[in-house]
């Protein structure tokens, strides 16, 4: 869970082991999402599942990120924070 500028909180949930792998490697899954809990404008918690079709692409590894979604909808550079994205593309 996420906690960014203006109060937003959000998050992914997979239920794939994140190891620090050299490779880069996208990861299948029929079980991750991603939610938001608020964004501050009033809006119910969402939780937006997979769309049919994407499992394999579900979530992505690296050694500096690891991202939810092909159209990297929830991205973690686990290098510099400040460089994370969101955009919905596979949720």
């Amino acid at each position: 869970m996420f906690k960014a500028n203006g109060g937003y909180i959000f998050g992914g949930y997979t239920d794939i082991e994140w190891k620090d792998e050299l490779d880069n490697n996208w990861k299948e899954s029929k079980h991750s999402f991603v939610f938001s809990i608020t964004d501050n404008k009033g809006r119910e918690p969402a939780r937006l599942n997979l769309h049919q079709g994407r499992e394999n692409r579900a979530l992505y590894h690296s050694r500096t990120m690891v991202g939810w979604g092909a159209g990297h909808d929830l991205t973690l550079n686990l290098i510099d924070l400040n460089k994370c994205e969101s955009a919905l593309y596979s949720y």
